[in-house]
């Protein structure tokens, strides 16, 4: 299910273009899910950047979180709802 999920946000998520300098920072958000697939709450930034250089980043990943909501889970993963309904997403800038 994750590797799915993590494609699935992927596909909307548009991180800014430039990587400032430093250590790499991948942003990481909680989002909890309805059994329909749609979100139960805001997703949660749950680490959020030290350095504002990463800012846009982190922005980027909330809003690919909203902007696939609701997200149409597979049939195959539906019965494993309980599994599945609350998830970290990680977000690798390197991967753009």
């Amino acid at each position: 299910f994750d590797a799915w999920l993590m494609g699935a946000y992927a596909k909307c998520w548009k991180a800014p273009k430039t990587l400032p300098d430093g250590d790499p920072y991948l942003p990481k958000v909680r989002v909890a899910f309805k059994d329909s697939g749609e979100l139960a709450g805001p997703p949660k930034l749950v680490n959020p950047p030290s350095d504002p250089a990463w800012k846009p980043h982190a922005e980027a990943a909330l809003k690919a979180v909203k902007g696939c909501d609701p997200l149409h889970v597979p049939d195959k993963y539906a019965e494993y709802y309980p599994s599945w309904k609350s998830r970290t997403v990680y977000f690798d800038p390197t991967r753009n």
